[in-house]
């Protein structure tokens, strides 16, 4: 496809909501990438893939529709990890054009969760 496909970063991790003890938690992540527009244009969308290990396998997990032409694009994703755990996962974006053709994979990045407590105390007295 030729397209140059370059995912800058996670900007920002906007909000975390508590699902509940023992559940699975979630996290509202923004994506942030910049992308080389073909002419004519016949962008459609973008593919965020997702693995626990660095170069995957990557598991689909969600698409971001082309609306305008941009300097920057942004998608916006709930992930879902082990309450009480630290977890590492792994993202790629790919872009799509209007025919179905898919390009390869744009740099991988990585986010780390740690809501792992820490340990308890030990030792406690009275003096």
């Amino acid at each position: 496809m030729g397209r140059f496909l370059k995912l800058l970063s996670i900007l920002s991790l906007l909000a975390v909501i508590a699902c509940g003890v023992g559940r699975a938690d979630q996290v509202t992540v923004t994506f942030g990438w910049q992308q080389d527009i073909p002419s004519p244009n016949d962008l459609k969308e973008w593919k965020l893939y997702k693995a626990n290990v660095t170069g995957g396998p990557y598991a689909q997990i969600a698409v971001f529709p082309f609306t305008t032409v941009q300097t920057e694009y942004t998608g916006v994703v709930v992930v879902s990890y082990p309450a009480g755990q630290k977890t590492k996962y792994f993202y790629v974006l790919t872009s799509v054009d209007t025919s179905g053709n898919e390009s390869g994979y744009s740099n991988e990045v990585s986010l780390e969760l740690d809501y792992q407590a820490p340990a308890a105390p030990k030792n406690l007295k009275i003096k």
